[in-house]
């Protein structure tokens, strides 16, 4: 009988534990907040739609200025040779091959500005940090065709970029920049 108390006390610790180390990530209104890692994002429009894929969250806005915005998180492994928690913001986003455009602050916080095209040829604009052994990236996304993909690749090699491109990059950050209220 002593047995069967034991066990049962450990259940119950082992859901008690479950249940304070599964983070919690929200949708609500115009704000998103995440308890791992700490985050809250307030929009300047109201979050319509929630996808969820994983750890990242697929955020549809209502405007049509800003649609979409993606929320990423990556936790750190500690055998990572591309991240390591000891490097600058800016090292990490050049190991990873990602475009840096400078450092932004949000509430005292640095974070990185940067540019990449994904596995899925989308142009992707938006702000990168490490916090708390975790990697966070709020962007959104332009659909390249094949001719767009090819100059954007041309560009990581040489760093030049026509007037066009330059100016898509500045519309999707313009238009993340309206969308974004705060960042904590």
């Amino acid at each position: 009988m002593r047995l069967s108390y034991t066990a049962v006390y450990v259940l119950i610790g082992m859901v008690i534990y479950g249940c304070a180390a599964t983070p919690v990530r929200e949708a609500i209104g115009t704000k998103y907040t995440s308890s791992i890692p700490p985050l809250e994002i307030e929009f300047a429009y109201k979050i319509g739609q929630v996808k969820n894929r994983g750890n990242d969250k697929f955020l549809t806005l209502y405007t049509t200025e800003v649609r979409n915005v993606y929320v990423e998180l990556d936790q750190l492994r500690v055998n990572d040779n591309q991240v390591d928690y000891y490097y600058s913001l800016q090292t990490i986003v050049k190991n990873n091959n990602i475009q840096y455009f400078g450092p932004i602050y949000f509430n005292g916080h640095e974070w990185a500005k940067v540019a990449d095209v994904n596995d899925s040829g989308r142009l992707v604009c938006g702000y990168t940090t490490r916090k708390d052994k975790w990697m966070i990236f709020i962007h959104n996304a332009y659909e390249l065709d094949a001719e767009g993909m090819e100059r954007y690749r041309k560009y990581q090699k040489t760093l030049q970029l026509d007037e066009k491109d330059k100016q898509l990059i500045d519309k999707l950050f313009a238009d993340l920049d309206k969308a974004i209220i705060s960042i904590r």
